[in-house]
């Protein structure tokens, strides 16, 4: 409740509803907006733009689950800060974030290995698919290190790809550049004109849909390597 009353005094968001695992706040609304069932949002995905996850206390093998839901349905997560964070005055509970790949992992993370990853990156023209979720934003962000020549970000979401795409902007090298295209991983001819139009040297797939690009039949096929 109160991060919808701070989005609707911001205007930077409409709330079209809200969803509870609780069956008894079922068919409720909150001034107007209704609470609804997780599973509605299958339902209604083709309406969301984005979903914003606002539990502040949850477990991480719980954020986990929600994750890979929506992830399966192509839905964009942004999430609201800790409560030590929010209660200290350090950050207002409108400040969304994106969910950390730290805070899904079951162990420690593990920082990536340039002798891996480089080689292919470095100098090369490379494309994320899915690039405003949190695995392809994370693997934006790695590839930025590497020295590459050229970022492409390929995301359905055009919030999700307008915050990656600012977010990398403020960390951009001089000798890299970035590209941002509105579009669904699914779409092969897209994703075709896409590879050809900008030399796409390696394909990173992070995007929750599958990948149906027999029809891809370029000579010059890129590497493919899923995130």
């Amino acid at each position: 409740m109160q991060l919808a009353a701070a989005l609707c005094l911001a205007g930077s968001h409409n709330v079209a509803l809200f969803v509870d695992d609780a069956p008894q706040l079922w068919r409720r609304d909150i001034n107007g907006t209704p609470i609804q069932p997780p599973q509605v949002l299958r339902q209604r995905v083709a309406e969301i733009d984005q979903v914003l996850l606002a539990i502040p206390l949850l477990s991480r093998s719980r954020r986990r689950r929600i994750v890979d839901e929506l992830q399966e349905l192509g839905l964009p997560l942004l999430q609201v800060p800790s409560v030590e964070e929010i209660t200290s005055g350090r950050t207002r509970i409108d400040a969304l974030r994106s969910v950390a790949i730290e805070e899904l992992l079951g162990r420690d993370a593990v920082p990536p290995g340039p002798g891996l990853l480089g080689p292919g990156i470095t100098a090369s023209c490379v494309c994320v698919t899915g690039a405003g979720g949190s695995i392809g934003a994370e693997l934006c962000r790695q590839f930025l290190r590497l020295a590459l020549r050229h970022l492409l970000l390929l995301e359905r979401s055009e919030p999700s790809l307008y915050a990656i795409h600012q977010e990398l902007l403020a960390l951009l090298p001089p000798t890299t550049q970035l590209t941002a295209v509105l579009g669904s991983a699914a779409d092969g001819a897209l994703v075709e004109r896409v590879l050809g139009d900008h030399g796409v040297q390696v394909l990173f797939h992070a995007a929750a849909s599958g990948v149906p690009w027999s029809g891809v039949t370029r000579g010059d096929q890129p590497r493919l390597r899923r995130g």
